[in-house]
């Protein structure tokens, strides 16, 4: 891992993941990629909306400071030079409580941006629903090209994206320094350049963020800042209202998310109705004290157990499935992305909310973060700890479900532990501390475990991983012909089709009846099944015989299921060998239980040659190395797995 994926893993990867399910359940109900991108950009705006307004009153802060001693700086830099000046500077500051770092709290609004157009544009830039129409833009993928002279055309949304941004930051700046002036007028030159070439489904997504900046910064202008943004926030509901009801849709009930988005732009109105009291519960919050190392825990014991316990439980139980022979690692490196993740979305945008908010609502955030953390390790330790099998790609091979009763139990006991958690929290912050410790302790207990069975299987993934390499090289050094078939002797080719259905033969002859004449010579046997309803139950009766079916290999209860497995597999091998052919086995079926099939069950047969080609990729080693150069499946989605789980 580069220093640079580090940093993306760690600040820019929760973010594009907030990005990316926003957009996708926005798509759902919009039909229109366009009204999915407005979506996105007002969600995004609104949900950053409170981290602005204290951004923007520590900018305010750093001014006023800044305004009330520029005299006596301008004094001293006119008066002294050279290292007198930087010594009577440092004295005004240090009895002014100030330091020149100070100013990067100035930039703090800017900063906030720069990591979010950074994943805005990872996750926007080459985004595949993006090919589609919207207005007079043709193609949201490409830059948007609206006006043409002769053969050249210029891209208009950047410009209007620019004129927006310039309008707002005259609105902004009225009032303030040239230097302040200039950085953000700078700012929407670079985005110009920037941004100008890019897919215009993307520019449109800045547009529609400056455009939401202009009316903000219009409104914080005005006379009257909590009216106008009441009145604002009505008018968007009642759109919203309207779309709901003038959209393309299905069903009726996909009315309701745009409902519940018109409704909700209503509670402003409502909140102003309740003011008195809402008054009286901010005079009580006033009273109350936030604890930063509080919420500072429970930010860490959710990042051990989404981004360290769960992705770790899951591995150790198989970690050669997680392996990449194209690209060799050891599993563990999917557990430290996970917990760059995690430790990014919790540790570091958590944290940054908590700083940015107001004593209210930091209280809040105590709270909310202690719920949340003691009542996910009960979920996961207590519940729904048997979902079936899961694959490699941590998708569930059925669909579970859960009954009623599983339900009302889980149900219940999260009903006990909030209001249990809620009068321990009112009672004893010590207390809470101490349970903080106790989780803490546990979770890193359970990790150390689940990293300890990883790595003692590591012996058991680089053997595999050397048959492997032997195989590539076998397979490029015969330019991709593993199977060498004989010219002079009988050849047989024993083909696994898993999940291949035997019924669907005589319709694929119909459809195509050339298939007829290629197939010359095979034959065709209508009236055979599966001994199982799953590979590891019907695979051992086909490689072995009757002897290996289900009700057979049961009746050796003595024995271990991968064994009988095992020897199901060298069955027909073994025979062949004895009769004189040259053996070669690629990728026999779960061999030693393993998804990527362990070769070592073949060890006592020196003259049987077995394969592993990258779990039935049948490819040369370079092929292979281009597709699984960057696993960003795992990057992502052992986060997202834990926490579903």
């Amino acid at each position: 891992m580069s220093f640079t994926d580090f940093l993306f893993q760690l600040f820019i990867s929760p973010l594009q993941l907030i990005y990316e399910f926003v957009f996708f359940y926005a798509r759902d109900f919009t039909n229109s990629i366009g009204v999915t991108i407005i979506a996105l950009s007002l969600t995004v705006n609104f949900m950053l909306l409170p981290l602005y307004r204290q951004a923007d009153a520590i900018q305010d802060k750093e001014r006023a400071k800044e305004k009330e001693m520029e005299h006596w700086v301008r004094h001293i830099k006119k008066t002294f030079s050279g290292n007198e000046r930087f010594l009577m500077l440092q004295t005004y500051y240090r009895q002014n409580h100030y330091t020149p770092y100070y100013v990067l709290r100035g930039m703090m609004p800017l900063l906030l941006e720069i990591p979010f157009f950074i994943a805005a544009y990872h996750f926007l830039a080459d985004l595949p629903d993006l090919q589609t129409s919207f207005g007079p833009i043709q193609n949201l993928s490409v830059p948007d090209g609206l006006l043409t002279i002769g053969d050249f055309s210029i891209n208009i949304l950047p410009i209007i994206m620019t004129l927006l941004n310039l309008i707002s930051c005259a609105i902004y700046t009225k009032g303030l320094r040239f230097k302040d002036k200039f950085q953000l007028y700078g700012m929407a030159v670079l985005f110009l350049i920037l941004l100008y070439n890019s897919p215009s489904g993307l520019v449109f997504y800045w547009t529609i963020n400056n455009l939401f900046s202009l009316i903000k910064n219009f409104i914080v202008k005005s006379r009257h800042p909590r009216r106008a943004a009441n009145i604002t926030m009505s008018l968007l509901g009642v759109a919203a209202a309207v779309w709901a009801f003038v959209m393309p849709k299905n069903s009726f009930s996909e009315c309701f998310p745009m409902i519940d988005v018109a409704l909700f732009f209503q509670l402003p109105l409502l909140l102003t109705l309740l003011k008195p009291r809402l008054d009286a519960v901010k005079s009580r919050m006033k009273e109350r004290t936030p604890h930063f190392r509080l919420f500072f825990s429970g930010c860490l014991c959710m990042t051990l157990l989404t981004g360290v316990v769960i992705p770790a439980s899951v591995i150790a139980s198989s970690p050669i499935e997680f392996v990449s022979f194209a690209n060799f690692h050891t599993p563990l490196i999917h557990v430290l992305y996970s917990f760059l993740m995690a430790a990014g979305m919790f540790l570091v945008w958590f944290n940054l909310l908590y700083y940015l908010s107001g004593q209210r609502l930091r209280c809040w955030l105590d709270g909310i973060i202690w719920i949340m953390a003691v009542i996910s390790l009960i979920n996961y330790l207590f519940f729904c700890t048997n979902m079936g099998t899961l694959t490699a790609d941590l998708i569930y091979v059925k669909l579970f479900e859960f009954d009623l009763i599983e339900k009302i139990i889980n149900t219940a006991v999260v009903i006990a532990a909030l209001v249990i958690l809620i009068l321990l929290w009112k009672k004893s912050k010590k207390a809470v501390q101490t349970v903080y410790v106790i989780l803490g302790i546990v979770m890193v207990g359970m990790s150390c475990v689940y990293i300890v069975q990883i790595k003692n299987k590591e012996g058991e993934i680089y053997t595999a991983y050397e048959s492997t390499q032997k195989a590539y090289q076998d397979a490029d050094a015969a330019e991709g012909k593993i199977i060498r078939l004989s010219q002079n002797h009988k050849n047989v080719i024993v083909l696994m089709l898993d999940r291949a259905i035997s019924s669907y033969i005589p319709y694929l002859f119909a459809e195509k009846p050339e298939l007829k004449e290629q197939f010359a010579g095979f034959t065709y046997y209508p009236d055979t099944i599966s001994f199982g309803g799953s590979t590891n139950f019907g695979s051992p009766a086909l490689y072995g015989g009757y002897d290996y079916m289900p009700t057979e290999i049961n009746a050796r209860s003595s024995e271990k299921l991968v064994d009988k497995h095992d020897e199901a597999l060298k069955v027909m091998p073994h025979l062949f060998d004895e009769n004189n052919f040259d053996v070669t086995v690629i990728e026999p079926t779960y061999a030693g239980y393993s998804w990527v099939p362990n070769l070592r069950i073949y060890d006592d047969y020196p003259d049987i040659r077995a394969l592993c080609i990258e779990q039935g990729q049948m490819q040369s080693y370079s092929d292979i190395k281009g597709i699984m150069d960057q696993p960003t499946l795992w990057k992502r989605n052992f986060f997202c797995y834990s926490l579903m789980r």
